[in-house]
């Protein structure tokens, strides 16, 4: 989703807290707006090559099917799934391949869905596991064909925010890449990364946008 600044959220406050308003893809602290990971990530980094030449349709059924499994690996990690009625079969599927793969071992405790932010950035981690008395990990849940280079970014925000709010860097990091051929049962593999570089790369990506901020304010 693309920030846009048709809303008004003017008169919405939570303190200190950060908010997530879902209409317009923005995040709130107070009376400041945030930039989102997003959004940094779009004005520097170039358009997904692997969108290149596909039927935009395509596309955007792909996009509402990864929302929807998504939306229930969320709810089943946070235990507010009751059922899954309206859900499209294909998410679903995904999904069940989602809670195999996580049930394979123990884990320490989770939550799904968890907003990080400093002073100026904020994103949505789709997963954070431990944390507290146990080493904490950050993953992101992909329901793509192809690994895109951007998501290491994305995952290396959050690391770097997560250290901005508890201190310290998670332990590990990646994504669950969901796939599923066609004519075939779904699968989750880990695509694992290294902490020290994805931070690393994201302070670089970010370094960038602020300077490009910077002289454009110059050129007003």
């Amino acid at each position: 989703m693309v920030e846009t600044e048709v809303c008004d959220h003017s008169t919405v406050s939570a303190g200190d807290a950060v908010q997530f308003f879902e209409c317009c893809h923005r995040y709130k602290r107070g009376d400041k707006y945030l930039t989102s990971v997003s959004k940094v990530i779009r004005e520097v980094w170039p358009d997904k090559p692997s969108w290149e030449g596909v039927d935009m349709a395509v596309v955007e059924n792909a996009r509402e099917r990864g929302v929807e499994c998504d939306d229930l690996f969320s709810r089943w990690i946070n235990g507010t799934l009751d059922n899954m009625n309206g859900y499209r079969q294909d998410a679903v599927d995904r999904f069940t391949a989602l809670t195999a793969f996580w049930s394979n071992e123990p884990k320490p405790p989770a939550r799904a869905q968890i907003i990080l932010a400093d002073h100026s950035i904020a994103g949505t981690a789709d997963l954070i596991i431990g944390g507290g008395e146990w080493d904490a990990e950050i993953w992101d849940v992909k329901n793509t064909s192809k690994i895109e280079a951007t998501y290491s970014f994305q995952v290396g925000a959050y690391c770097e925010l997560y250290k901005e709010q508890y201190g310290v860097l998670p332990k590990r990091a990646g994504v669950l890449h969901v796939t599923q051929p066609k004519g075939g049962q779904a699968r989750v593999r880990e695509v694992k990364y290294s902490i020290e570089t994805i931070v690393s790369e994201w302070r670089l990506l970010r370094e960038y946008y602020t300077m490009v901020q910077r002289k454009r304010l110059m050129t007003r």
